[in-house]
């Protein structure tokens, strides 16, 4: 920065010349900006990484699924064939429930990709909720019959009809109650209530099994995320993590 210098009288007599080494700063200016593009660029690799995993599970999803459906019929038939033996239409019920598993395993793979994708819509309309309760505690029978938990159902409320999708409120509900089965052992206990407060309806599942610790409550769900008490005995409970995300979502 340079100056003029004046004598008394106020004429210019020479300059002054101010030198400040500016070079710190620029090599941080520089090193800020190269460091704004990395997390840029790394932030792009990880949305194009997020596309491509969700690109990959819907495609796989599809694939998987496709070969299931001939499976599941064929087996389905056999189940009801009275020409059969019992023990072999056993055979074929058992083939059936757990290819039946397989296939919800794979639909909610599908339905994470379109949650993600913004493609999963609701067909909403006035339906009875105290139906897909009933309905949803029929799916579940099975499960609740082989662990002996008796399943106490109180509909508590005047008004049963709300505005909603029936088959997507039936999956929330079948995801909750399943984890409360799956997590309850033998000879538990599960109540379910249904009570009108504030103008709306509210479902509580309750169950005594291994529960859920505090610091718990929000990871679970995340997709793919379990429980710390799912988790160190995954093999014994099964599952991917899936149920409560789409539940939430």
């Amino acid at each position: 920065m340079i100056s003029p210098v004046f004598d008394e009288t106020g004429k210019p007599i020479g300059a002054s010349n101010i030198a400040r080494d500016i070079t710190e700063r620029r090599q941080a200016q520089q090193k800020e900006a190269e460091s704004l593009q990395r997390e840029k660029l790394a932030r792009e690799k990880a949305e194009a990484a997020n596309r491509a995993k969700d690109d990959f599970l819907a495609s796989l999803s599809h694939e998987l699924r496709t070969p299931l459906n001939p499976v599941l019929l064929i087996a389905s038939e056999a189940a009801e064939n009275a020409d059969l033996s019992p023990e072999v239409r056993a055979d074929f019920v058992t083939i059936r429930t757990n290819i039946e598993l397989e296939a919800r395993l794979i639909d909610d793979l599908l339905d994470v990709t379109r949650i993600v994708h913004g493609k999963l819509t609701l067909q909403q309309r006035v339906v009875d909720l105290k139906v897909i309760l009933e309905h949803t505690i029929r799916n579940v029978q099975p499960e609740l019959s082989e662990k002996r938990i008796p399943l106490e159902f109180n509909f508590d409320s005047p008004i049963k009809h709300v505005y909603g999708d029936d088959v997507r409120l039936q999956q929330v509900f079948w995801n909750v109650l399943r984890n409360a089965a799956k997590f309850t052992p033998p000879e538990g206990r599960i109540t379910m209530v249904a009570r009108l407060l504030h103008h709306k309806l509210h479902v509580a599942i309750t169950d005594t099994g291994v529960g859920i610790g505090p610091s718990e409550v929000e990871k679970i769900f995340e997709a793919f995320s379990q429980g710390d008490s799912a988790k160190s005995t995954a093999h014994r409970f099964g599952g991917i993590g899936l149920g409560l995300a789409i539940a939430r979502k």
